[in-house]
């Protein structure tokens, strides 16, 4: 919405302590959803510079040693358990946009083709945190806890798949 001075000037107050309130349910669910991630062999949490202070608005982490058929069945587990994702080597979604699909910074696509970029993408996982600044620790410990679940049982999945294909091949 596009605001007039006065407009402005009447909203900055109101809306001031909303939005400080909002960065910090965001930052302290952020803290706990990445402890919880952390603790999991097939999560990396992207890191972040301690300069900065921003609005944990999601949380990103890498899903280690998963392939693309791997990634897009963890994202299927978790939507069926409602969980809200976006994978950024993956299709674009609602919530979460990837430098392929920002024509206006890469009119080309140069940037995407890139070998480096597209690495650092392909197995990068977007968690949503603006819908949860009302909800209680315990809530996102479970989020946490359930999306280590889920990697862990695709993880073992496709280990097991492999195992008995290389068996079938003896």
């Amino acid at each position: 919405m596009r605001l007039n001075t006065i407009a402005a000037a009447i909203a900055l107050p109101q809306l001031g302590q909303a939005i400080t309130n909002k960065v910090k349910a965001w930052d302290r669910n952020m803290r706990i959803l990445r402890s919880v991630l952390d603790s999991c062999q097939h999560t990396r949490i992207i890191g972040t510079d301690p300069r900065y202070a921003p609005a944990w608005s999601s949380v990103q982490f890498d899903l280690v040693g998963f392939d693309a058929d791997m990634i897009k069945e963890y994202l299927k587990r978790a939507h069926e358990q409602g969980i809200p994702l976006a994978w950024f080597g993956g299709a674009w979604k609602g919530f979460t946009s990837t430098l392929k699909d920002w024509k206006f910074a890469d009119e080309t696509g140069d940037q995407w083709r890139s070998s480096t970029q597209e690495q650092v993408v392909s197995t990068l996982i977007d968690v949503p945190l603006y819908h949860t600044t009302r909800w209680k620790d315990d809530v996102i410990v479970h989020l946490g806890k359930t999306l280590v679940s889920i990697g862990e049982s695709v993880f073992a999945g496709a280990a097991a798949g492999a195992a008995r294909t290389a068996a079938s091949k003896l």
